[in-house]
């Protein structure tokens, strides 16, 4: 007796934790089979509006020299709505594609844009998915706790062009059509509509220069405005623009010195005070006044070398890389500078890497660059390494001058060359159909490939 009294606790203790277990395990079994609750408002959000191939209608705040496609979220409620926990896709077999976790509240009766760039480490606005410009599909959901996605919200959208919306045509409400874009504000909102502003011209006006604008809207447009700022006093100034004829607005940027950086854009407001600018805050027109670009050529662009290393890191690396690159041409009979010309491969970002100061290329000439994102390796290296690399198709390379206001040379793919270049075949010839079937010659004049094997020219 005195033993099995003597264990007795210990067997009270176990069978307390055993039946602790069972509860526990019961506890959290009931709570998966029930389903979760929304947060308070969240079922009452709806989609409001988006756009799926935005270029010039909303700048991304996180990265200016982008324009992202955007999904308008609109709360129709008294209260602020948090959406923490929500779902958000464009594919129905996978409802959490982006599950938003960090804290973003709409206002009550506001408005919310989500940035559709796939690119959520920008921060919370920002979705893990882009939206396709033939048409697709946008649901808004949230997790059942077992699973499952209870839908909150879904939209099917038609292929849509360039800067235009489809959303409802009243907040929150049951109709949708194509509309004027108003990320952020009513859908049945109409500012003015401003088209056709006048672009810079090549060479840069020297003297006054005239800025035209179509203006239109449905109500009456009482103001259109010019600003224009130059570097000589990086200040805005704004002149009015007159009515010529019709919807046709005019304004006049006065002549300025030779060698001075202008900016400008027209914004317009109506008689219920709704106003429009273009372009876009940081995409502003400009140009130099009195600047000619000079005449270089891009000659040709690899996208896709697979066996030339880099001479830069020949005997340095066991393996050195093999970078893609861009071949520049002078076709002219005297030397030309590249002082002050910039090269990208983003139209939006003229200015993304600036040429060192002393480059130039003699007459019937090329200067090759690395496009290799590492321009570390330009100080003591043979070439100049830009800071961005190439895509094997569709991609753009530009050659800038008058601080990115004047395009000197570009080219623009939209599919891969057949031996990994484009070029100019012979050096300085246009374009053509045989450009893509260039070999790739590294340093040296351009030829056509006429065999599926080519060894290359290399020169270090």
């Amino acid at each position: 007796m005195y033993r099995t009294f003597r264990f007795a606790p210990l067997l009270l203790i176990a069978a307390l934790l055993s039946l602790a277990l069972l509860l526990a395990l019961a506890q959290e079994s009931r709570a998966q089979a029930e389903p979760a609750a929304a947060l308070p408002g969240q079922t009452s959000l709806r989609i409001n509006e988006l756009m799926a191939s935005n270029n010039s209608t909303l700048v991304d705040p996180d990265e200016p020299d982008e324009t992202p496609d955007w999904i308008e979220i609109y709360n129709p409620t008294a209260s602020p709505v948090s959406l923490t926990g929500l779902s958000l896709t464009d594919d129905p077999a996978q409802p959490d594609k982006h599950v938003i976790t960090a804290s973003l509240t709409i206002a009550a009766h506001g408005y919310l844009i989500l940035y559709a760039d796939n690119d959520p480490k920008q921060g919370p606005a920002h979705l893990d998915f882009a939206l396709s410009a033939a048409g697709e599909q946008v649901i808004l959901s949230y997790s059942d706790g077992a699973g499952g996605y209870i839908e909150i919200d879904k939209i099917e959208f038609p292929a849509l062009p360039s800067d235009v919306s489809y959303g409802r045509t009243t907040d929150g409400g049951p109709t949708w059509a194509v509309l004027r874009p108003t990320p952020g504000y009513r859908n049945d909102s109409d500012p003015p509509w401003i088209s056709q502003v006048t672009t810079p011209t090549v060479p840069a006006p020297a003297s006054t220069f005239t800025v035209s604008a179509i203006i239109t809207d449905a109500v009456t447009v009482m103001t259109a405005t010019l600003h224009y700022s130059a570097s000589t006093t990086a200040t805005w100034v704004s002149v009015p623009m007159n009515v010529t004829a019709g919807d046709l607005y005019q304004g006049q940027i006065p002549a300025l010195p030779n060698g001075t950086l202008v900016k400008y854009y027209v914004q317009a407001f109506d008689d219920e005070n709704e106003s429009t600018r273009f372009p876009l805050p940081g995409r502003e027109y400009g140009y130099m006044v009195g600047y000619v670009p000079p005449v270089i050529l891009v000659s040709e662009v690899v996208v896709k070398n697979d066996s030339i290393p880099d001479p830069d890191e020949i005997g340095k690396f066991a393996t050195p890389e093999t970078p893609d690159w861009i071949e520049l041409y002078n076709p002219g009979t005297s030397a030309v500078s590249l002082n002050g010309l910039t090269i990208t491969n983003d139209r939006s970002e003229p200015l993304k890497f600036r040429l060192p100061n002393g480059l130039s290329i003699p007459p019937g000439s090329i200067l090759l660059l690395l496009a290799d994102d590492d321009p570390g390796q330009t100080a003591g290296g043979k070439f100049v390494h830009l800071n961005f690399t190439l895509n094997a198709s569709d991609d753009y390379v530009g050659l800038y001058g008058g601080e990115g206001t004047a395009v000197v040379d570009a080219f623009d793919y939209d599919d891969r060359p057949a031996a990994g270049a484009f070029a100019r075949v012979p050096d300085g010839a246009p374009w053509s159909e045989m450009s893509r079937k260039a070999c790739m010659t590294f340093n040296a004049p351009n030829v056509i490939c006429d065999k599926d094997l080519f060894v290359p020219l290399v020169r270090h």
